[in-house]
């Protein structure tokens, strides 16, 4: 099979602009000068989209968890997609280890470390309206048009990324983890949430585990400024988040005669007090490189996400069809969607139409369907959330 190599300099990304307004930042993403070639690459992604190719699959992502676990890890990755053309693997060199500094000096330091990047449709599609300017047209000229139309359409890239992890050590974690979890169980959310599960969903019986993401840190989560609820109790998003995760494996197996479902959990913010925390009461705590749990979701599972900072919709609306989803609802929309500049601290900043589990076309056709049902209302601490459940 032939491939497509390249390394991670900048083969597909925006063209630089030095000393760039916030506003003509703005200006240009929100109205993108494209020529004809590169009106018929956008296209060609749309189509391809709106085919059913698909920019995520398991087999994918094993294969490029299988490929970075190896020790030593090997200088290049294949990345396999059904996005592919003409039968073409993508083989992306892996760049040395940045060297990282701490700029705060604060608890959290920084660990770098390689890490599976998705990119999400709306922003692969901005990127070719981006990244195909004359200004940097010189640059792609030594790429085939078969090969562009490959990077174009790449939802998958290996970086290295920084994440801040907390220091704070177990004895100190443990009681906050403790006393945020009996927080739960005394209130009236676990109560709501307890009866939905228990009487008014109708879950498959098949159900066998519930797949987290994105449900955060128990250590930098105490780190942060206490703030009440509308409850009167503090809020300690991940605390509560994990706490409702074992709630819903305790109802669901209870309702299904069973014990209570396994859950597994994926958030690269977890320092070592957490994986300790988690294990402990039940938890296990997917290892990989950003994708490995993804490859665990199927038609047994429950996905459970709060406000994730990758888009596990769309990730999920292409690799399999769960039994039930706990995430965001399913409302956002890309008409009349712009860039605006707004002000933070004297400075001008871009804020992003998108959000990082933004929905697409996919998610809101995997949607059709579910039946919805409200999650219990407390923002605070969870978000959006809905529950969906599959039909029939």
């Amino acid at each position: 099979m032939s491939t497509c190599t390249y390394t991670t300099g900048g083969e597909w990304d925006n063209v630089v602009h030095n000393d760039e307004s916030a506003q003509a930042k703005a200006d240009r993403l929100n109205n993108p000068t494209i020529d004809k070639s590169t009106q018929e690459l956008v296209q060609w992604i749309q189509d391809l989209y709106a085919s059913g190719a698909k920019l995520w699959t398991k087999e994918m992502l094993s294969n490029i968890e299988a490929q970075l676990a190896q020790n030593p890890v090997p200088e290049a990755i294949s990345i396999r997609s059904r996005t592919q053309v003409n039968g073409k693997n993508i083989v992306q060199l892996l760049p040395p280890s940045p060297p990282v500094t701490n700029s705060g000096g604060g608890e959290i330091p920084s660990v770098c470390s390689l890490t599976v990047h998705f990119e999400m449709y709306q922003m692969i599609i901005e990127r070719a309206e981006q990244s195909m300017l004359e200004s940097n047209r010189e640059h792609y000229s030594r790429f085939t048009p078969d090969e562009i139309r490959m990077l174009a359409a790449q939802g998958v890239r290996i970086y290295f990324a920084t994440f801040g992890k907390s220091s704070i050590e177990y004895s100190k974690v443990k009681p906050s983890w403790v006393q945020a979890r009996k927080n739960w169980l005394n209130s009236s959310l676990c109560r709501e949430l307890s009866n939905i599960l228990g009487s008014t969903v109708s879950i498959s019986n098949a159900v066998t585990k519930i797949v987290c993401f994105g449900l955060g840190s128990l250590a930098t989560s105490i780190e942060n400024p206490t703030r009440m609820a509308d409850d009167g109790l503090p809020v300690h998003g991940p605390g509560t988040q994990h706490a409702a995760a074992l709630t819903l494996a305790t109802v669901l197996g209870e309702r299904f005669g069973k014990e209570p479902l396994h859950v597994m959990v994926q958030d690269p913010a977890y320092s070592e007090a957490d994986k300790k925390i988690l294990e402990e009461v039940g938890i296990e705590v997917i290892g990989g490189f950003g994708s490995l749990g993804f490859t665990h979701v199927d038609e047994e599972t429950i996905v459970f996400s709060c406000h994730p900072n990758i888009p596990v919709r769309q990730i999920v609306a292409d690799i399999a069809k769960p039994a039930a989803m706990i995430w965001n609802k399913g409302r956002d929309s890309e008409e009349g969607a712009e860039y605006k500049v707004f002000e933070r601290q004297g400075k001008e900043e871009l804020s992003t139409p998108y959000s990082t589990d933004h929905d697409s076309a996919r998610t809101r056709k995997l949607l059709q369907d579910y039946d919805e049902f409200d999650f219990p209302n407390c923002y605070s601490r969870f978000g959006d959330l809905a529950i969906y459940v599959r039909k029939g």
